[in-house]
Order: structure tokens, then sequence, then C-alpha cells
């Protein structure tokens, strides 16, 4: 899909794209989830999945100013927006024993990164 999206071919046309996934759960059950979209030119989704990369393999600032600057695109409601990175700043705390101030972005680490990165998909 990432070769398709980077494609000369992609831009300026918009795309389809149909996703089904078959789970079973442990008494047999099949459940089919299905979710259909149009993806315009630049869709914010090929750039998370770019920032989602760099944050993987990689321990740089940017990486993760990017992954900031990427949920403040995503999250329509300023008050969503806040819980976000209130969470991520909480974690940063928490778990990694980094104190960022609000309005600022932590210090990276693998293992911050790796967070963010799980956050961004979710």
């Amino acid at each position: 899909m990432r070769q398709y999206f980077d494609g000369p071919s992609f831009a300026g046309q918009d795309k389809a794209f149909m996703t089904a996934y078959l789970t079973e759960d442990p008494g047999g059950v099949h459940i089919m989830t299905t979710a259909g979209s149009t993806f315009s030119p630049h869709h914010r989704i090929v750039r998370g999945t770019e920032i989602v990369e760099a944050l993987t393999t990689a321990i740089r600032a940017e990486d993760l100013a990017d992954a900031f600057a990427w949920f403040e695109i995503m999250f329509t409601s300023h008050d969503d927006l806040q819980d976000r990175l209130e969470f991520i700043r909480c974690r940063t705390t928490l778990i990694h024993g980094i104190t960022t101030p609000p309005g600022s972005i932590p210090i990276p680490t693998r293992s911050l990164n790796n967070e963010v990165a799980f956050l961004m998909f979710n």
C-alpha cells in the first residue's frame, strides 16, 4: 500500500480502498470486520505511517515533534487532543522518569517513541 501511495500515479486522484479482517474467538466463532475509505493525495494516514516508521527506527527529537503535530491534525476536538498529549506526558513521567512541562515535547527515548507510535495506530 505504501508503494502505491508513494507512486506518481497516485497524485491528483482519489482512490477507494476496502479492508477486511477475519478473526476467530476461542469458541471458534468467526467475526468479520470491514471498512472502506477514500484516500485523497497526501492523506494524513500516509504521513502517519512515515512518522511511525521514523519513531520506531531512530531516536530523534524531530520525529517525536512530528508525532505531536500529527496528533494536532488528527484530533478535531481540543479536549481530545489535550487528553492524548497529557496522557503521553504523564506516561513519560511515570514510566520513563522524564518530567515534561505542559506544552512541550518530551525528550525522546526508544521506549517512549514506541509508545507514541502505538498510540498513533489506536
